[in-house]
């Protein structure tokens, strides 16, 4: 899957930037990923341990491809209005987005295009989550200043 896509999209570049004679190269692969790589849920442990593995894999892509100027990133996708998701309870997840709404898809895309883009050439071994501020909101959030004291 993700691995070895990365890796033709790596020899390709390599031979691209070769072809040229030494050229900058400025190309880039950008990876999707969940939010679930860093948060967990008890019945997704398999889904979330794949995302965790992919955000690794950017990363160590990113030490490995350096070199070459090929930049390696992710995007960590939190709650984004979906066709096929008809089963996400979207009512109770955008209770939980600081923003208050839901994602766009285009934000998505605007992130990943930012990412693939010579205004982005000097980061690599990132995720920039999209997620409307839901990973920065402390689970503490929901019970401190809502009750007695101890």
């Amino acid at each position: 899957g993700a691995f070895l896509l990365c890796q033709a999209a790596a020899r390709q570049f390599v031979k691209q930037i070769d072809d040229a004679k030494g050229s900058e190269g400025g190309n880039a692969v950008v990876h999707l990923l969940s939010t679930e790589a860093v948060t967990a849920a008890p019945d997704r442990t398999a889904f979330a341990a794949s995302q965790g593995g992919l955000q690794q894999l950017s990363k160590a892509a990113a030490l490995a491809l350096s070199e070459y100027g090929i930049r390696v990133n992710a995007v960590g996708i939190g709650a984004v209005n979906a066709e096929y998701m008809d089963d996400f309870d979207y009512k109770s997840a955008k209770s939980t987005v600081p923003m208050g709404r839901i994602g766009d898809p285009a934000e998505v895309a605007e992130a990943v295009f930012f990412l693939a883009s010579q205004a982005a050439s000097y980061i690599t071994g990132q995720t920039l989550f999209v997620d409307g501020g839901r990973l920065v909101r402390s689970g503490a959030a929901d019970y401190v200043g809502k009750g007695e004291k101890a």
